[in-house]
């Protein structure tokens, strides 16, 4: 188990199979894939990871990781990823090896939890608040090269890991310098450096950079 600030190389195994999911998603519109087959790191796609609508589904099995507010749940039918939100996990502590029934909704990467019962004890509900809506964006982003960003990272002595992240101002972009150390580079638009931020260990807003890079 780790706490909110860190990520297990185990986590981040799963989020690198969960993207591969999601990109299979939208190929599903014209290809549907073989159901009950387990994905890549045992994450089961039999529970419509590349289904396109949302279902409610009932499923039980034993909790084999728990990373923050999401946990894996090992069901007869392969792993399941597991979201209780930050604050259902506070009152609702998981640990390895519990048995526990969960209900929710099947989205395409991961079960949301609405109720959850551990060890045969009575079940609890997790409330799933409602997201925000997005503010309107009236000024969508003004055309960017980022190969002048990429060209000051390499000045810098660093080595790009992944694809540039666009900013409405500027670019983030993942380097490991001659030493090893990793850093988030923030290099404006132009190509003028701005800041930089180093990165200790794992980090989740990196998690499929640092799955492909190891």
């Amino acid at each position: 188990m780790v706490g909110e600030g860190g990520v297990t190389r185990q986590a981040r195994k799963i989020y690198a199979s969960l993207k591969h999911a999601r990109t299979q998603t939208s190929a599903a519109r014209l290809k549907p894939a073989a159901r009950g087959k387990a994905g890549r790191h045992g994450v089961s796609h039999h529970f419509g990871v590349f289904m396109m609508r949302h279902e409610e589904k009932t499923l039980s099995g034993r909790v084999t990781d728990v990373f923050a507010h999401r946990f894996v749940v090992e069901t007869a039918n392969g792993k399941v990823l597991a979201d209780l939100t930050p604050k259902g996990a506070e009152g609702f502590r998981l640990k390895a090896g519990d048995h526990v029934e969960i209900a929710g909704e099947m989205k395409p990467s991961e079960i949301k939890v609405r109720s959850i019962a551990r060890n045969g004890a009575a079940p609890v509900v997790i409330d799933h608040p409602p997201k925000p809506p997005h503010p309107a964006r009236h000024h969508p982003h003004e055309p960017a090269d980022p190969s002048a960003a990429l060209r000051t990272v390499r000045a810098k002595g660093f080595v790009v890991l992944g694809e540039p992240r666009r900013r409405p101002k500027h670019f983030e972009i993942l380097g490991r310098d001659a030493a090893g150390k990793l850093a988030e580079l923030h290099i404006e638009l132009d190509g003028a450096f701005r800041k930089m931020r180093p990165l200790h260990g794992g980090d989740p807003k990196w998690a499929m950079e640092l799955v492909a890079d190891s």
